[in-house]
């Protein structure tokens, strides 16, 4: 325990100094405005390279010595904040705030009281410290009624909570589940900031921090909210790594967001696969390309190295103990046959889906605030519409593939699984956030269009 009390300690003051430090902050704008930067200067490189014609701007990196406002002329300057969008800001900051502190208000005022919480994921974590050690769970109990074939990263959370407390208090260990909640906030936040101005960044997250099941899951002791953020962070990394040919640092951390997500839920290995496979089509286009054959090997095996340092001792352990590979409904499901009983079929898939993407008719958790958010859903749709091309330009269709697999994964499941038609605005959350920033981030201004424009850049060094 003393181990646990150091490390932590020590990270909360290195976190703490550095949020609080000017300098860092200072350098976090900063190294923001040069990633917005070196992203058009890579595309704007692959342009040249593919014979498209460059744009008719000045390239920023020819003159490193003079500040990215003096290499833009008079006519492209923006203008500031204007006084109302300050004040307007600070009025959806502080709606943010309230709803933040509704939610917070909402996870203490009850211990863990929904059923999946309580059997898969917090008994695990108040066995795992009790016992002190993990494989006692699965040897020395009968809790099959847990899902232990159920991954371990959130139980594994709450044991070091429960362990930094000293004994068990759900309220408390609760509060991990709206730092989730603001996470989702704080990230849309910075990756909208990219895009658009700080007004119309806000409102976006403003929108997103008011919807009824984000709000509700960011106190429900469920991992989707969790699951949604790892995966918002992981496909946006690994979109950010490929648009700048191939930084392997992106690619190591979005394979780390990757493994995350796979030691989260079980369907996290799905995305896992996807990006393997993605990033093989990546290796083997450089290869015909003759682009470096070093920093080509780089970019596809180290992150094949993070998916084993992290991935490989959770199946180790499940080998060991002997734990199930699939849930118990995938279990009766295969043991079943294809036709088995427990088999939906695609027409009663696509009713369930449909019908929550539209009015989202279900609501596994019966919490405060309900499931609704599937007009959002639509709305998102047709504002896609309006700008569909521009979603697809320079990479931008790895957003649309992992969205479509989440899709098509969940419609499977639907189909071959009828028990999971209970859960489906469950199911559907985790795509929610990353979509939600793909189609709103290019339907406004410039969205992730390929035209080096520094005007962005100058916005934020005025601001």
């Amino acid at each position: 325990r003393q181990i646990i009390y150091g490390v932590s300690a020590a990270f909360l003051v290195f976190y703490i100094y550095n949020f609080m430090s000017v300098r860092f902050r200072s350098r976090e704008r900063k190294s923001t405005s040069r990633l917005d930067r070196d992203i058009k200067i890579a595309r704007e490189s692959r342009r040249i390279k593919d014979k498209r014609g460059p744009a008719k701007i000045e390239d920023p990196a020819q003159s490193p010595g003079l500040p990215v406002t003096a290499q833009v002329p008079a006519a492209e300057k923006k203008p500031g904040e204007s006084r109302t969008s300050r004040i307007f800001f600070i009025i959806f900051t502080v709606l943010i705030i309230i709803n933040f502190a509704v939610v917070v208000f909402l996870t203490v005022l009850f211990p863990i009281r929904f059923w999946d919480a309580i059997s898969c994921w917090s008994l695990k974590g108040k066995a795992f410290f009790l016992d002190g050690i993990i494989s006692s769970f699965y040897t020395a109990h009968d809790y099959g009624f847990s899902h232990t074939s159920y991954p371990l990263y959130l139980p594994l959370m709450q044991t070091w909570l429960l362990s930094w407390m000293g004994e068990i208090n759900e309220n408390i260990l609760k509060l991990i589940f709206p730092i989730f909640y603001s996470s989702l906030l704080f990230s849309l936040y910075y990756l909208f900031r990219q895009r658009a101005r700080k007004l119309l960044s806000i409102i976006f997250v403003f929108i997103i921090s008011a919807l009824p099941i984000i709000v509700d899951h960011g106190y429900i002791e469920y991992t989707n909210l969790l699951f949604s953020v790892v995966m918002l962070l992981a496909v946006y990394f690994f979109y950010i790594g490929i648009a700048m040919n191939g930084k392997t640092t992106f690619l190591i951390l979005s394979a780390t967001f990757f493994s995350i997500m796979a030691l989260t839920r079980s369907e996290g290995i799905i995305y896992v696969i996807l990006f393997i496979i993605i990033n093989l089509f990546f290796f083997l286009s450089g290869l015909q390309k003759k682009d470096s054959l070093v920093k080509n090997l780089l970019n596809f095996l180290m992150p094949l190295a993070v998916f084993l340092i992290f991935l490989v001792p959770w199946y180790l352990l499940k080998v060991k103990l002997g734990l199930p590979f699939l849930s118990t409904e995938w279990s009766v499901f295969v043991n079943g046959g294809i036709m088995g009983a427990g088999a939906a079929g695609p027409g009663e898939a696509a009713t369930v889906l449909g019908s929550q993407l539209l009015l989202s008719v279900y609501d596994s958790t019966r919490a405060v605030f309900g499931s609704f958010y599937g007009p959002v859903w639509i709305l998102m749709l047709v504002a896609m519409l309006f700008s569909f091309k521009r979603h697809f330009k320079d990479f931008g269709w790895i957003f649309f593939i992992f969205l479509s697999a989440g899709m098509a994964a969940i419609f499977i499941s639907l189909a071959l699984v009828s028990d999971f038609a209970n859960s489906a605005e469950r199911y559907i959350l985790h795509l929610f956030p990353l979509a939600y920033y793909w189609i709103m981030s290019n339907s406004i201004g410039k969205g992730l269009d390929t035209k080096l424009d520094v005007s962005i850049v100058l916005r934020k060094d005025e601001e």
